[in-house]
């Protein structure tokens, strides 16, 4: 465990010395903290990337993780599209009805901005319903 003179002690290894003083101790100290953090940091990032497994330490931030949650990810937006996809729809069928021509143009506009974004998402366009079908 660690005490209160284990504290004093490593504070006063890592503060430097007054001037006049020898610092070469002062010196060796830094250098070996800092060498401990460099060696700890590179462990850390081999371990995290998964050049480690021949000790038997697989890594935590593998690709095919990434590629699932993005694969996810595109799946839940594609069906938000959707979904705004066909209610934008139906209130540009119902401005019709309406005789709304502002209505329907921001609609309409609505609508073209959907399909490009589930264009670009799905790489297939969005099968736009006739009126009569919703």
């Amino acid at each position: 465990m660690v005490g209160a003179d284990d504290v004093e002690r490593f504070i006063g290894a890592i503060t430097p010395p007054p001037e006049g003083k020898d610092s070469r101790t002062w010196r060796v100290n830094i250098s070996i903290i800092v060498g401990a953090l460099v060696v700890g940091n590179c462990f850390h990032i081999a371990w995290a990337c998964g050049w480690l497994t021949m000790f038997g330490l697989t890594g935590f931030a593998q690709a095919n993780d990434m590629n699932d949650q993005k694969h996810a990810l595109a799946i839940l937006q594609a069906n938000q599209l959707d979904s705004s996809l066909l209610n934008t729809r139906q209130r540009q069928c119902e401005t019709l009805n309406q005789n709304n021509p502002d209505a329907r143009h921001f609609a309409t506009e609505r609508l073209q901005y959907l399909l490009e974004q589930y264009r670009h998402l799905v790489s297939a366009d969005w099968r736009i319903p006739e009126c009569n079908e919703l």
